[in-house]
């Protein structure tokens, strides 16, 4: 460690860091000089590794992932995505472990030249600590998972009276937003709600919707690819399905994961195509939707439902604030839907009121309504605010 430590002395820092005077405006810049004593440090080279990563496990141990030069040119795709200048400020609220904050906020706002806002003594995602910072700071835009937009919406009476903050848009990614929510978002900021389709096997950033300027933004839809060649795939083979029709999202990349040769065979077509385990479909004007995960669909009594299905459609009955479905053990159809909710201060839901709800609604048969629900103050996450569907049941002992 001694070691490490006086090479590292020797060296001027590779990143300056200038905060303004309020303490929350972060500018940085890059730089790679040589001090006295003769160390060098040999030139970086495209196909080097730039990220050591790691997915999200959501259903299993996480895999290494190693970006080379996807690294840059994601940056530069997010930044031509969002029209991102040096006149531009993110609010961060994604944590920087995860490619989410790093690659979407941090590292596409130091490729456009804008300044990032960090929460004051870096705190983290708190909703009070949003609303006072975002239009006190002049953001111009933030992203965050669908947990959080919901959370903010919660938020917003008791934390914005001070008066809405000036965004230009809103970008939404890492799951799937509830086109409810995002139209409440719009309302609420009066800005675009951008929702996205990113991984970290891909160093973020697949597709997008796009800025009003450039074209409509779908809701439901996470918009077309960003320099990124996607197909969507049959369970076997790699002929393409038409357009509207359901099959695994793949996307075609050089990333492959670390160490994990069997993995990668799973993962990769002989084509180069990468399976994402999501499944969706192409609309004729090359917009993705995604209809949910391969390992989240519940199985019940051979029929496959999605659970993101059933959330877009019960999470508009009065009274929920949050809700999630997911499959949960059943001793003779091998798994049943449940619901985890969050309702409202207050409020008071029962099952019948729910499924009553979704079938009037026209969306869901009955198949597909839950078959319990469970009442709780917050649903489960995991470290990057993601609700880990294929763990709920364990988690919450069923």
């Amino acid at each position: 460690m001694r070691a490490v430590s006086s090479l590292f002395s020797r060296l001027e820092p590779w990143i300056g860091v200038a905060t303004s005077a309020s303490g929350t405006s972060v500018a940085a810049r890059a730089r790679c000089a040589v001090a006295d004593g003769g160390v060098t440090i040999p030139e970086a080279q495209p196909e080097d590794t730039a990220l050591f990563l790691h997915t999200s496990g959501t259903t299993g141990k996480p895999k290494g992932v190693r970006p080379s030069r996807t690294t840059r040119s994601r940056a530069a795709n997010i930044t031509a995505t969002y029209d991102l200048t040096a006149a531009d400020k993110c609010y961060l609220v994604m944590p920087l472990f995860h490619v989410h904050g790093l690659m979407s906020a941090l590292f596409s706002t130091l490729y456009s030249g804008g300044e990032v806002i960090l929460p004051a003594n870096c705190a983290g995602f708190r909703v009070e600590i949003f609303w006072r910072d975002i239009a006190a700071c002049g953001a111009t835009w933030y992203t965050a998972v669908p947990t959080m937009q919901q959370l903010l919406l919660k938020g917003l009476d008791s934390y914005a009276a001070a008066g809405r903050p000036q965004v230009r848009f809103i970008r939404s990614c890492s799951a799937s937003l509830p086109p409810s929510v995002l139209q409440s978002l719009e309302k609420e900021f009066g800005a675009p709600v951008l929702e996205a389709y990113a991984m970290t096997e891909a160093a973020h950033q697949i597709s997008s919707n796009p800025l009003p300027s450039r074209g409509p933004h779908k809701a439901g839809s996470v918009g077309k690819g960003t320099n990124v060649e996607i197909a969507i795939l049959p369970e076997e083979g790699e002929a393409a399905l038409p357009n509207g029709e359901v099959g695994e999202v793949s996307v075609r990349g050089r990333n492959g994961y670390h160490n994990r040769p069997d993995a990668n065979a799973e993962s990769f077509t002989p084509s180069g195509f990468f399976r994402t385990g999501d499944l969706g479909y192409l609309d004729e004007e090359g917009y993705l939707f995604l209809t949910g995960r391969k390992k989240e669909q519940v199985n019940r009594g051979g029929e496959k439902i999605a659970p993101v299905a059933i959330d877009n459609v019960l999470l508009r009955c009065p009274g929920v604030s949050s809700l999630f479905a997911f499959g949960s053990p059943h001793e003779e159809l091998g798994e049943s839907v449940v619901a985890i909710a969050v309702l409202d201060p207050g409020a008071e839901v029962s099952l019948a009121q729910l499924n009553r709800f979704g079938l009037d609604t026209g969306e869901l048969s009955m198949q597909w309504l839950p078959e319990a629900i469970v009442y709780a103050d917050k649903v489960p996450k995991g470290p990057t605010g993601k609700v880990q569907r294929v763990k709920l049941a364990a988690m919450l002992g069923m």
